[in-house]
């Protein structure tokens, strides 16, 4: 079965930090995290608004390496 059809069936999603969060959420369905998943905590009503502010911006490795780019994501998961 392939994810798009599991996700069409799925109720909800449940993972640790794996990105079958995010592919959850863009399809539709409820996504809970059991572990530090940058998408945990985001609501179907605020996924529209979080995955804008995650696609909006690349990092270099000098911001990555400083956390700047982690905080900005963690940051678009807390104002979902």
């Amino acid at each position: 079965m392939q994810l798009a059809e599991s996700l069409a069936r799925a109720g909800k999603v449940i993972a640790y930090t794996s990105n079958i969060g995010h592919d959850a959420l863009l399809a539709g369905v409820e996504a809970e995290a059991d572990g530090p998943a940058a998408w945990a905590g985001v609501t179907l009503a605020g996924r529209t608004k979080y995955f804008h502010r995650l696609a909006y911006a690349q990092w270099l490795l000098p911001e990555i390496a400083s956390g700047e780019a982690i905080e900005f994501i963690l940051g678009a998961r807390n104002k979902a």
